[in-house]
C-alpha cells in the first residue's frame, strides 16, 4: 500500500519552497539596489568633476572656449573632423555650433584639464570624436553594445516626445543622459536599464515618476526581437513599466547647479 505525504510533510515542503522564492526575490532586490547605488555614485562623481573643472577654468567642460590656446587641439580621435573649443555660452550643446558639438568633448576636456585621471576616447563606439564613459552597469564593457553617460544641454526635457504618453516639456538645462553607445540604436533598438531600475533611480534622486521632476525616462519605440520596447506605461499618471524585464529605459538627469 502506497503512503501519501502527511500534512506535516506537505507543510514543510511548502515552507521550503516559500523560503527559496523569498530568497530569490531578496537576491533580485539586492542586485537592483546595488545597480542603483552604482549609478548614483557615477552621477555624483561626474558632478564633482564638472564642478572642479568649472571652478578651475570658469567654463563648463565641452563648452570651454580657450581649450586649444591652453592645451592645443588634442581632444579628437585620429581623423575626426572636429575641434576642441566650445563657445562659452554655458550650454553643453548637442547640436552643431562652430566646428563641433560640445557634447563630444566634455569628458576629454576634463581629462586634459586634470580633473579626471582617465581618457574615455577608447570606450564609446562612435565613428567620430566622442569620449563618453561606459557605465559600470553596462552589460558590455565597451563597443556598440555598451551603455554610456553623456552630458548635453536640452531645451525640451527630455528632448524626445515619446515618454510618459505626452510631449516633452520646456525645461531647459544641462543633463546627464544614460543611453546606448551606438547612436543608431538610441531611439530605435533598446534602452540602457530595466524600468524597475529606472524607477528606483528616479525615486532616490527625484520624485519616482517618469515624466515629472528633474529625472525623466525616455521610451524607445522600436521592436527588439519582435517585442515592443517599453519603459513607461502611457497612463494618467504615467508610471514605470516594471513588468518589462529587459532594458527598456534611457534616463535623463538634470544637472544640479549648472
Amino acid at each position: 500500500m502506497k503512503r501519501g505525504f502527511t500534512l506535516v510533510e506537505l507543510s514543510i515542503v511548502l515552507v521550503i519552497i516559500g523560503l527559496l522564492i523569498s530568497g530569490l526575490l531578496v537576491g533580485q532586490s539586492l542586485i537592483e539596489s546595488a545597480k542603483v547605488q552604482r549609478l548614483i555614485r557615477e552621477v555624483d562623481q561626474y558632478t564633482i568633476q564638472i564642478r572642479l573643472f568649472k571652478n578651475k577654468f570658469r567654463y563648463l567642460p565641452g563648452d570651454f572656449p580657450n581649450f586649444v590656446k591652453i592645451f592645443g587641439n588634442t581632444c579628437d580621435k585620429p581623423g575626426a573632423n572636429t575641434f576642441c573649443d566650445g563657445n562659452g555660452n554655458g550650454q553643453i550643446l548637442s547640436i552643431g555650433y562652430g566646428q563641433a558639438m560640445d557634447v563630444q568633448r566634455v569628458f576629454e576636456h576634463m581629462y586634459r584639464g586634470g580633473v579626471t585621471q582617465k581618457s574615455y576616447l577608447a570606450e564609446e563606439w562612435w565613428p567620430s570624436s566622442r569620449s563618453n564613459p561606459v557605465s559600470s552597469i553596462s552589460k558590455a564593457p565597451s563597443g556598440v553594445n555598451s551603455d554610456i553617460w553623456e552630458v548635453s544641454y536640452f531645451v525640451t526635457y527630455p528632448p524626445h516626445g515619446n515618454y510618459g504618453g505626452g510631449p516633452a516639456v520646456n525645461n531647459p538645462g544641462n543633463c546627464f543622459t544614460l543611453r546606448p553607445s551606438d547612436y543608431n540604436t538610441w531611439n530605435t533598438s533598446r534602452g540602457s536599464i530595466e524600468p524597475s531600475i529606472g524607477m528606483a533611480l528616479d525615486g532616490k534622486l527625484d520624485d519616482g515618476w517618469p515624466n515629472t521632476g528633474d529625472v525623466r525616462a525616455y521610451n524607445p519605440s522600436a521592436l527588439n526581437n519582435g517585442t515592443l520596447i517599453s519603459c513607461i506605461k502611457s497612463a494618467n499618471p504615467a508610471t514605470y513599466y516594471t513588468s518589462y524585464a529587459d532594458r527598456g529605459c534611457n534616463m535623463y538627469i538634470k544637472m544640479s547647479g549648472f
